[in-house]
């Protein structure tokens, strides 16, 4: 069955290689196509071949994560964490993590990666956070992930006086924009130099400072960025809770902009209330 799998991922991806290829006229690829900007009134075949090939490339994608959870004896949890089912074009997924207790609407064509996805690698002695949820969609260029950290030692890690306290809310871990900062650093592995390229905006405790929410841009390349929309929730004697929903600066110019911040919005711990 593996051997059939690959077979199938390989035939996908040189199809959506071919539809690629022949999207980009054997030009080299411009500034504004980096920044996801393509004009579909002027070129609209080439654009129409581009979205094929990389939803393709998102069915490909599908078919190994599949084969990978079958390497793993093929546990019906973990393939239910692969969530491999879509909805109906236009639908919103409802996702609830029985473990973590968390929920959020993800838009129809994402694909959830593995529940135990890989955490960035940095240094032992510091905490790195644990992510409980990665999807990404190829067709848009965006992704977002769920992680969780446990806030006394994220203080710690940063030598802010006040960790040992007793930590109920946000409004006991500082500012909005200092605890901004700190998930940045830590998400991004500088636990030494304490600085960050990020350029962090609207940072803000909401409901009783159990919710603070921020954004911050990253740059990739001369030009280019990559914004990312940050919702924390402080649940108290089990950690933060933190979405972090990403996609280039082009994409948030765009009519998809809506729908990355109707990510963020709905994340939530517990169930939705129906």
């Amino acid at each position: 069955m593996l051997v059939l799998i690959g077979v199938i991922f390989l035939l996908l991806l040189l199809k959506a290689e071919s539809l690629l290829m022949m999207s980009s006229n054997s030009k080299s690829i411009t500034k504004s196509r980096m920044q996801m900007n393509l004009n579909t009134d002027s070129s609209p075949l080439s654009f129409q071949s581009l979205r094929r090939g990389v939803k393709l490339l998102d069915l490909a994608t599908k078919a190994t994560l599949f084969s990978a959870a079958m390497c793993l004896g093929g546990d019906k949890k973990k393939l239910t964490a692969l969530a491999i089912s879509s909805s109906p074009d236009g639908e919103e997924k409802y996702y609830y993590d029985t473990v973590s207790d968390f929920s959020l609407l993800i838009p129809s064509g994402w694909t959830n990666m593995p529940r135990k996805a890989p955490t960035s690698s940095t240094m032992s002695e510091f905490q790195g956070e644990e992510v409980q949820l990665v999807a990404s969609s190829f067709v848009e260029g965006a992704s977002l992930s769920i992680t969780k950290t446990n806030p006394s030692r994220l203080l710690k890690d940063f030598d802010i006086d006040w960790w040992f306290a007793p930590l109920n809310s946000f409004g006991d871990m500082g500012t909005p924009l200092l605890v901004a900062e700190l998930l940045v650093l830590q998400r991004q592995g500088d636990f030494l130099k304490r600085q960050t390229p990020s350029e962090i905006k609207n940072a803000v405790f909401k409901e009783n400072d159990s919710v603070l929410e921020f954004e911050f841009s990253t740059p990739l390349a001369e030009e280019v960025n990559r914004k990312s929309l940050v919702k924390a929730c402080f649940v108290p004697n089990k950690g933060l809770q933190v979405i972090w929903v990403s996609a280039l600066s082009g994409v948030w110019q765009g009519d998809y902009a809506d729908k990355l911040a109707s990510i963020r919005d709905s994340f939530a711990i517990g169930k939705r209330s129906a």
